[in-house]
């Protein structure tokens, strides 16, 4: 167990610095995806700190969009924690002249902040648009999410091609260490998560971005996505937004 874990803070290492081109990489985004599981709260949180504000590079980035999506099936658990005052270790080592690591909630807000200003055009966007209806499912206290093992969860979320891939490539939720979590820290299995708590802060930003869309989208464009075979799955995961559009047009 040891080996395994100086094996993983050496690849870790090895990756500090490039995580934006090795997730945009074909070859080296499915690495990154497999490392991901085996992460705690802390490295998850170094993970989505390195991102920056590149965000929305990454979810219209054929691979770049699988590892947010990974990610953000993680980050659930780690905001659900935090949520309720429990923290890693490493929080209270931090000295404030050496710089912050940002908690989980505060990437969180950042992602949303880098995208919102093309959000709607985002919607429709292939690879952009399955992140986001996670994204809103994350957003949405108590609701479960889909799991990471191969072939599980909404399809709507991963299609059955973006499942079959990630089998091929060994892509699941397992950790380096043979187990479907890190010991302590969660399982990335949000269909097991009751309960799952958000910061009331989080369940506002779901808001603050349908507000949003409505004001930059008109009737006409609605009735348009709601058409769209990709835009209109998304409008089907975020049940604020199909009551707006009205049921039974997707």
């Amino acid at each position: 167990m040891a080996d395994r874990q100086n094996d993983l803070k050496d690849a870790l290492d090895s990756l500090r610095g490039k995580e934006l081109k090795i997730s945009t990489d074909p070859d080296t985004s499915i690495t990154l995806e497999r490392l991901l599981p085996s992460l705690g709260d802390w490295g998850r949180r170094v993970v989505g700190d390195s991102f920056g504000t590149q965000w929305e590079l990454l979810l219209k980035n054929r691979f770049g969009s699988h590892i947010v999506q990974t990610w953000l099936t993680l980050a659930a658990d780690t905001l659900d924690r935090e949520s309720r005052g429990i923290f890693p270790p490493q929080q209270e080592e931090q000295n404030e002249d050496e710089g912050v690591l940002p908690k989980m909630s505060e990437l969180i807000k950042g992602l949303v902040a880098s995208i919102e200003a093309n959000l709607a055009f985002m919607l429709a966007n292939p690879f952009a648009s399955p992140v986001l209806r996670l994204l809103w499912l994350v957003l949405t206290p108590g609701r479960s999410l889909p799991g990471l093992e191969d072939g599980e969860g909404d399809e709507r979320i991963r299609s059955k091609r973006s499942n079959k891939y990630r089998k091929g490539q060994g892509v699941g939720g397992k950790t380096i260490f043979g187990e479907s979590a890190v010991e302590g820290e969660g399982k990335g299995k949000g269909k097991e998560v009751d309960g799952r708590r958000l910061d009331k802060e989080l369940v506002g930003l779901r808001e603050k971005m349908r507000k949003g869309l409505m004001e930059k989208l008109s009737g006409a464009e609605w009735r348009m996505l709601g058409v769209n075979p990709v835009g209109c799955v998304t409008v089907q995961v975020s049940p604020s937004l199909h009551v707006y559009l009205g049921r039974g047009r997707c």
